[in-house]
């Protein structure tokens, strides 16, 4: 039987009236077992709690939890741009560089 691993995206998105776009260089780090729940802050200063026995991966503007099973991926990103159709389009780009549209 194939295993199916389902991912869930959360965008975080704002709309800026100006400023720079900010670029983020991906690097693939180690991912990080969390022993107890413990709070996370995205790089645009949000905060969540991360749950114990999950797995961990941030770079830059994303951040990548993995449940205990391995079935299921949450990212988390934090982009800025003018329009929210921009904003979600970086995001995607940032989970799946090779990905060119949804």
């Amino acid at each position: 039987m194939e295993k199916v691993i389902a991912s869930l995206t959360i965008l975080l998105a704002s709309c800026a009236t100006g400023g720079p776009t900010q670029t983020t260089k991906i690097v693939r780090a180690e991912p990080v077992l969390i022993v107890a729940d413990r709070p996370v802050q995205t790089s645009s200063g949000g905060t969540f709690t991360a749950p114990r026995g999950w797995k961990m991966i941030q770079s830059g503007n994303l951040i990548t939890l993995t449940e205990p099973d391995g079935e299921l991926q949450v990212s988390i990103v934090d982009v800025s741009a003018k329009q929210l159709s921009i904003a979600i389009g970086q995001a995607w780009k940032r989970i799946n560089p090779t990905r060119i549209s949804l």
